[in-house]
């Protein structure tokens, strides 16, 4: 199954191909420039496979927690190419995109991403391979985040180094911080293949947590939309 995977939840990005394998995958600092970079790349992946989008039998895109501006980004462009293309789409989690990245580990994974406004999305997952979710997504501040780490845990994640990591846990590799849009392809290839998940564009949203900060100073002035 041919899919194309977009991951652009935080200050990276990251576009693959994947047939059942790897392909193509290109991961990058894009600070805010997501809706500059993102298309571009989408069609150098496409290129480097020799391939058209009417070659791809799917698209998956990771839909938060994150860069309320980035999520916007990436769900968009695959929205953008599902529809005229008439493509199944499938969204997943950022934090279980990253929590896979470190599926080999035996204990604890807690994937963490900038929320903005000092808080961290945070999630606990019971490794190795296939996860469990322990403790479902949520955005608290740096603090609170330390004190949901459980024992022996594997922290991983842009927004691992914000956190004052606690004497019984770890950090992940470097290079295991970056969401990696190949694991955005593992996570939503078996959604794909059932097309009565994945058909329905509208049902793939984004999930923020939390309101952006526009929003949060619209409450604190009455104002509601």
């Amino acid at each position: 199954m041919k899919v194309l995977a977009l991951e652009s939840s935080t200050v990276y990005a990251s576009v693959a191909i994947t047939d059942d394998e790897p392909l193509f995958v290109q991961s990058w600092l894009a600070g805010r420039d997501h809706s500059r970079t993102l298309a571009p790349s989408v069609q150098h992946a496409l290129a480097a496979c020799a391939m058209e989008p009417r070659d791809l039998d799917g698209i998956a895109v990771s839909v938060g927690p994150g860069s309320y501006t980035g999520i916007r980004v990436g769900m968009s462009l695959a929205k953008g190419m599902a529809l005229p293309l008439g493509l199944p789409l499938a969204g997943v989690s950022t934090l279980y995109v990253l929590a896979l990245a470190c599926g080999s580990s035996s204990g604890p994974i807690c994937p963490v991403v900038p929320a903005g406004a000092g808080h961290v999305a945070i999630a606990v997952y019971a490794g190795p391979w296939p996860l469990q979710e322990d403790m479902p997504a949520r955005s608290v501040s740096f603090a609170e985040a330390a004190s949901l780490i459980p024992n022996g845990a594997l922290l991983c994640g842009p927004g691992a180094a914000d956190i004052p990591i606690p004497a019984h846990a770890s950090y992940a590799p470097a290079s295991l911080n970056i969401p990696s849009a190949a694991f955005v392809a593992t996570a939503a290839e078996p959604v794909l293949r059932s097309d009565s998940e994945a058909t329905d564009l509208f049902s793939v949203t984004p999930n923020y947590l939390r309101p952006s900060s526009a929003e949060e100073r619209l409450v604190g002035t009455g104002v509601t939309s």
